[in-house]
């Protein structure tokens, strides 16, 4: 009977290890408000940023709204210093006048590949056409695109609004000892600082994901993981679905198991805003 009954245990560890359930000593806890030392909460004023603009005429063509076009004119407008190089993601990007040298207003194709509310600075990206970082260090860069115009050399006027957003630290909730979950495939995040936005699981094999679902996750929720340097790994896959009682979401992160010791995940629900408006004169065009 002994015998058969150490049998029996045998198998189940195996099982156990098998799906990612092993018995481990998991000491994950859940915190509010950021760790370390970040960027600040508050943003400084509009007059703290630097804006710079180069426009040229591009190549290639498409159709929008059923209005086609070719070599439109591409507009790089560069945020640096100040609240720019403190912000966390931009969005809400408004050109409210685009003038050219010629007196006529020229009309938008896109912002940034249609940019979405609001997006995160990674400044680890890299532009997949020139292999170039896709913002500053010290900032952010939004790329616009009018519908070209012949003869115009001269961007006269452009102006607009961008709205620059910090991590609200006060709603930020984290979780720390990510290191003593590595291996384990699925494990459900219990703790009463969640249950308001949903049900909460990750998975360390190989590649960090963060879970989460139920009728009240936040539209706007973000997610990254820092590590023990104070280095962001910002998610590279993320996915969304369902709406009303069966929302769910999904981030993944390629940080190495090497990289987790003294890491932690930072759930962020909450940003401060601060608008950032901008007129810039005289903008030649490269041709």
């Amino acid at each position: 009977m002994l015998k058969i009954f150490t049998i029996i245990i045998i198998l189940l560890a195996l099982i156990s290890s098998i799906f990612g359930c092993e018995s481990k000593d998991v000491g994950y806890s859940v915190l509010v408000g950021c760790g370390g030392t970040q960027s600040p909460s508050l943003l400084m004023g509009p007059e703290s940023v630097t804006i710079e603009a180069k426009a040229e005429i591009g190549g290639g063509g498409g159709v929008i709204g059923g209005r086609a076009y070719s070599n439109p004119i591409e507009v790089v407008l560069t945020f640096t210093d100040g609240a720019a190089a403190e912000a966390y993601r931009y969005g809400q990007v408004q050109i409210t006048t685009a003038r050219d040298d010629k007196g006529g207003d020229l009309e938008i194709i896109d912002i940034s590949d249609r940019l979405p509310e609001f997006e995160v600075i990674n400044h680890t990206a890299v532009d997949f056409h020139t292999n170039e970082l896709e913002h500053p260090e010290d900032g952010f860069s939004v790329e616009l695109r009018f519908f070209p115009v012949n003869g115009v050399t001269e961007i006269a006027t452009l102006e607009g609004t961008v709205t620059l957003q910090t991590v609200n630290c006060d709603k930020v909730i984290r979780i720390e000892n990510l290191d003593s979950m590595i291996g384990i495939s699925h494990i459900q995040i219990d703790d009463p600082l969640l249950e308001a936005m949903g049900d909460f699981s990750m998975g360390f094999n190989d590649y960090v994901t963060l879970s989460v679902s139920g009728q009240e996750v936040p539209d706007d929720l973000e997610v990254r993981i820092i590590d023990a340097q104070g280095n962001i790994w910002y998610r590279q896959s993320y996915s969304s679905s369902g709406s009303g009682k069966n929302k769910s979401k999904e981030w993944g992160f390629a940080i190495p198991d090497k990289d987790l010791p003294g890491a932690w995940l930072e759930i962020v629900p909450a940003y401060n805003s601060l608008e950032i408006p901008f007129e810039l004169l005289e903008i030649t065009i490269d041709q």
